[in-house]
């Protein structure tokens, strides 16, 4: 997903609704980090790794918007 593509699925709610991520086991909590990050896209395959990893600056495919709690 790119930032245009989430603005305009924020636009759809109202401007003062809470955003949440998942908590570590269960529940939810607020947003805590937002940053920058170097990544490698589309190196992992196993099911419960996301398909994308962070790596050194200088193996970089790209840099993305990391949202963290």
């Amino acid at each position: 997903m790119t930032i245009k593509e989430l603005i305009e699925k924020l636009k759809e709610y109202p401007e003062n609704m809470r955003v949440i991520v998942d908590g570590y086991e269960s529940g939810y909590e607020d947003i805590k980090i937002i940053r920058t990050l170097p990544i490698q896209v589309n190196v992992n395959s196993a099911d419960w790794d996301g398909p994308h990893d962070s790596c050194k600056e200088d193996e970089k495919d790209e840099t993305a918007i990391h949202i963290g709690r």
